[in-house]
């Protein structure tokens, strides 16, 4: 058999990767909105809490108000939380497209955390772009954006690995109980 011709390496199945890319998508789109609730929740339910431990331990993601006699999720945080979780799907399929079917791990996790911060800095910019689009574009609005901005791919640095976590744990999973082969149709 010539080189050209030796099979290579058995590629990662169509339902495992999907697997694999839902639960990574799922997760961190919930871990959008759960950081965020919990953030406000802490802030403003919690009293004596330094401000600046609760946002590097909770990183506030969702554009979410818990002031007392407040509870609003705004439209533009919903359309942050579904581009999180379609941009950590579509970075995480991409990433899966190559992967062996044995091995991997490692690379499938820095690919999804990789795609959690580029998801989360992406959502932050949704949400930027809608709080602060009417008010210009001077140089005191832009220096505004910047914590605002720098804040998602901190989020995306914190928590990202509970996403790429759960696609690595779901890859694992499927590998060690195989989906069964269809039967063949009948004669």
């Amino acid at each position: 058999m010539s080189p050209a011709q030796a099979p290579g390496p058995a590629v990662l199945s169509r339902p495992r990767a999907a697997r694999a890319v839902a639960v990574a998508a799922v997760l961190a789109g919930l871990l959008w909105v759960a950081s965020g609730v919990l953030n406000r929740v802490l802030l403003w339910q919690v009293p004596g809490l330094p401000y600046q431990l609760v946002n590097l331990v909770v990183p506030p993601a969702l554009d979410f108000s818990l002031r007392p006699g407040e509870h609003q999720v705004s439209a533009m945080a919903v359309v942050g939380a579904v581009v999180v979780a379609v941009v950590v799907a579509g970075i995480s399929a991409l990433a899966l497209r190559g992967l062996p079917a044995s091995g991997g791990r490692v690379a499938l996790f820095l690919a999804v955390w990789f795609g959690v911060v580029a998801a989360s800095a992406v959502a932050s910019v949704v949400q930027v772009m809608a709080k602060f689009a009417p008010l210009g574009a001077d140089a005191a609005t832009v220096n505004a954006l910047v914590p605002w901005l720098t804040r998602g791919g901190h989020w995306g640095l914190m928590l990202g690995w509970v996403a790429a976590s759960g696609a690595v744990a779901t890859l694992d999973r499927t590998r060690a109980h195989p989906t069964p082969p269809a039967a063949p149709p009948a004669p």
